[in-house]
């Protein structure tokens, strides 16, 4: 039932929220009044850092690459990257993994996680699902267990507020005229 709902509110968003012609490549909504609209593409290196709430409140740092486009009606981020959940230091448990994901007012990602001991391993795969702009998002995942073991140090469900802090980019910008 929560899954339902979740869903029927993201599809709400999508067709209320964002115009029909906000992912489109040819003419922008504002292009018959204004000469031209400037879009900005950059390529970014950065740190992510965050926190995972789940049975187990967890911090996360790591490195990403990402390519974000700026124009009048969207910006987006799509990147890839490293990072490290910090667990529980007492009781030496860690997670290490890679992921990629996108934000454009909905944000999608997956990521591949080994979360640790440095005795047993558990692996998992974890699709996200929620909501970013720009640099942060927050979204919701679930670990799926790729082995079976008795390592039991890790969040199943799991919400995850994150942020993208750019260190360096490349910018380019294109003006879009009317035509």
């Amino acid at each position: 039932m929560k899954l339902i709902f979740i869903f029927s509110f993201y599809l709400i968003i999508i067709i209320l929220i964002l115009p029909k012609d906000s992912f489109s490549q040819k003419k922008d909504s504002l292009s018959d009044w204004t000469p031209g609209i400037k879009r900005f593409t950059e390529k970014q290196w950065g740190i992510t850092g965050g926190i995972n709430a789940g049975k187990y409140v967890t911090a996360n740092l790591g490195i990403a690459h990402g390519i974000s486009e700026q124009g009048f009606e969207i910006w987006s981020l799509s990147a890839i990257g490293i990072n490290a959940e910090l667990l529980d230091p007492k009781r030496n448990a860690y997670g290490f993994g890679a992921e990629a994901w996108f934000n454009a007012y909905i944000s999608m990602g997956i990521a591949a996680v080994d979360y640790t001991d440095f005795t047993l391993s558990r692996y998992c795969l974890r699709p996200m699902f929620g909501t970013g702009f720009g640099n942060w998002r927050i979204n919701y995942g679930y670990n799926i267990r790729l082995n079976k073991n008795d390592y039991k140090i890790f969040n199943t469900h799991m919400f995850i507020l994150n942020y993208f802090f750019p260190i360096s980019h490349k910018s380019k910008a294109k003006l879009e005229r009317k035509m």
